[in-house]
This record gives structure tokens, sequence and C-alpha cells, in this order.
């Protein structure tokens, strides 16, 4: 998603530098606010399991397919990489 984002800031300078009249450049700040904020709808939820341990996530209401990213011991999610 955050390569979308890129793509979609680059787009938005290449163009703002060809057109440099305020209205363009406003409207393509729209454009890019409103597909960027698409990308960062996320809540974190929590749920507590049988053993007492607690689980964080982060849950986008969005698509029809799931994935789940678990670790444990000293890896967490910036261990990932570009997952």
């Amino acid at each position: 998603m955050l390569n979308l984002a890129l793509h979609i800031l680059c787009i938005i300078a290449y163009i703002g530098f060809f057109f440099k009249g305020n209205y363009m450049r406003r409207l393509l700040l729209f454009i890019f606010i409103v597909f960027s904020s698409f990308m960062s709808i996320a809540s974190e939820v929590h749920f507590t399991t049988e053993d007492n341990a607690t689980i964080y996530a982060e849950l986008q209401k969005r698509g029809s397919h799931a994935v789940l990213l678990a670790h444990g011991a000293i890896f967490n999610k910036e261990s990932w990489g570009g997952v």
C-alpha cells in the first residue's frame, strides 16, 4: 500500500510541475488525500485468550481475503520486512 501512495505522490508532483496553476495543485492535493485516507483505514483491536494472553491486531474492513501474520519471542511486525 505504501508503494501505491508513493506512486500517486510522484504522479501528483509530475503533473503539478507542468500545471502550475493554483487550482490544479489544490485538485491534485485533494485527490492524493482521498487516496491516502482509503489506504490507512485500520483500527487497532485486541482480545484476551483462554490462557490470559492479550493479542493485538490492526483490522482493515475491506476485501474478501485475509492475511494473518503472527510473531513470538524476540520478533515483532518490524522484523517482517517488506511483507
